[in-house]
Formats: C-alpha cells, structure tokens, sequence
C-alpha cells in the first residue's frame, strides 16, 4: 500500500469509529443475522430429527448441510461484529 491509501484508511477508521450510530448500525446488523442465522438452524435441526426418524437419507444429508450452514451464518455474524472494532 502506498502512503496515501494508508492515510485514507486511518482518516476513515477515526471517522467511522467516532460515530457512535455506525456502531449502532454494526451491532443491529450483526444481532439480525444472528437471530436469523439461529431461527435457520431450529428448523434445520428440527427437519433433521424428522428425517432421522423417518430414515430419509436425502433429507438426513440435506438438514445436515443446512445446520452446517446455518452455525457459518452464526459464526459470520459474529466475526462482523468484531471486524470493525479491530480495524
């Protein structure tokens, strides 16, 4: 990185940092996909008990990787959140 871009990412890290509505913004975002992110994997594991039950592999296989996806969106969310305070 040149010293420019370098400057400019300083100047714009103390200008988003000293406003306290993007931390605002950041966190509601961060909460939202969270939330949404959980109520994803309920129902994946919920669709994963009932295929077990019935002995359906293809819905074993597909609730498994909705649940997998499901803990990435949790994990993601998390990580957004965080990404900003350190930067």
């Amino acid at each position: 990185m040149n010293a420019l871009a370098i400057k400019t990412a300083v100047v714009v890290h103390a200008a988003l940092t000293d406003l306290p509505i993007v931390n605002t913004i950041l966190d509601l975002l961060s909460q939202g996909a969270m939330l949404g992110g959980g109520i994803f994997m309920l129902f994946q594991a919920i669709g994963l008990g009932a295929s077990i039950k019935e002995h359906n592999g293809q819905g074993i296989q597909s609730n498994s990787m909705g649940l997998a996806g499901g803990a990435i969106i949790l994990a993601a969310a998390a990580m957004f959140k965080t990404a900003f305070i350190g930067w």
